[in-house]
């Protein structure tokens, strides 16, 4: 779903991916994507074929996805920013990622559907190095 003419930016993102290992989270060619979805902007998937997937990822690959996407978003200038992305790839994060301090985002799975405003918190400088790990506190905003 893609809203026109309203000003909001969608983009695609590798680092989003549900955890790799079964056969429905090895993605689409990009050009199959971007037709199907022509709101959306495509530009950071840096390959036509998915060549990332594999049959089994180990939790620091994950992780490793999840510290390059927080330190992405942690370098956009906008400060409210809405990710979409699957519940396992979220209860990975929430619990190994990113400290939190809401028990309910790191220990159980998110709906389908479901919609949970989160504020990350960091407490420390930005750090360039794409696998960096980010000191950041998760918690519920209500």
């Amino acid at each position: 779903l893609s809203f026109k003419n309203l000003g909001v930016h969608f983009e695609a993102n590798e680092d989003l991916r549900e955890v790799y290992g079964c056969t429905s989270s090895q993605r689409r060619p990009k050009s199959v994507a971007k037709a199907e979805f022509p709101n959306i902007d495509f530009s950071k998937i840096e390959t036509e074929q998915d060549e990332v997937w594999t049959p089994i990822e180990e939790p620091l690959h994950l992780r490793t996805r999840q510290r390059r996407f927080i330190t992405y978003i942690r370098q956009q200038p906008e400060k409210k920013i809405g990710v979409v992305t699957h519940s396992l790839w979220l209860l990975a994060l929430f619990r190994d990622t990113v400290k939190c301090e809401e028990p309910s985002l790191n220990s159980s799975v998110f709906r389908t559907g479901e919609l949970k405003s989160v504020v990350l918190e960091f407490d420390e400088p930005i750090i360039e190095h794409a696998n960096a790990a980010h000191r950041a506190v998760a918690r519920v905003l209500r």
